[in-house]
C-alpha cells in the first residue's frame, strides 16, 4: 500500500510539474501582433523581406532575399537614434540600387518607394521591425506559417 501511495504521489507531482512548466512556457512566449503582421503582408513587405535570416538557396539573386531580414535590421539599428528617420525615408522614397549596405545579407536590389502605405502605417511597421527580437520573430513566423500554407493551396 505504501508503494502505491508513493507511486501515485510521484505521478501526480510529475503531472503538476509538467503542467506548471507548460504554463510558464506559454506565459513566456511573446504576444503576436497580428494587426502588424497583416499590415506587413498587405503592404507586400514580405514579398522581399523575411522576418529571420534564411539559408542561401540557388536563385537568380545569388540565393539571398531581395531585402534584408527584419531581425537583422533590428539588430543593426535598434540602438541607433537616427535610424528611425533614415529608414523611414528609405521606405518612403526607395533605396539606392548602387548603395549595397547589406552585402552578404540581401541581393542588393533597389527597394521601390512604398507610396501606397500611409505614413502612420509606415511608422507602425518600422517601430515593430526595430523592436523585433528572436522570440518575437519566431512567434510571428509561427503565426504566419498557416497563412503561407493556405496561399500555396489556393
Amino acid at each position: 500500500m505504501k508503494k502505491l501511495l508513493i507511486a501515485t504521489c510521484t505521478v501526480a507531482s510529475l503531472w503538476f510539474a509538467g503542467n506548471a512548466f507548460a504554463a510558464e512556457e506559454a506565459a513566456a512566449a511573446p504576444e503576436v501582433d497580428m494587426e502588424t503582421l497583416n499590415l506587413l503582408q498587405e503592404s507586400a513587405c514580405l514579398n522581399c523581406h523575411n522576418l529571420t535570416p534564411r539559408e542561401k538557396v540557388e536563385t537568380d539573386a545569388n540565393g539571398l532575399p531581395f531585402g534584408p531580414p527584419y531581425l537583422l535590421v533590428a539588430h543593426r539599428y535598434h540602438d541607433t537614434p537616427e535610424a528611425f528617420d533614415n529608414l523611414l525615408n528609405t521606405i518612403r522614397q526607395g533605396s539606392n540600387p548602387y548603395s549595397k549596405h547589406w552585402k552578404e545579407e540581401s541581393a542588393g536590389i533597389a527597394m521601390p518607394p512604398m507610396i501606397t502605405v500611409s505614413d502612420d502605417n509606415l511608422k507602425k511597421l518600422l517601430t515593430w521591425i526595430l523592436n523585433l527580437d528572436e522570440a518575437k520573430a519566431a512567434a510571428a513566423e509561427a503565426a504566419l506559417a498557416p497563412k503561407a500554407e493556405d496561399a500555396k493551396t489556393d
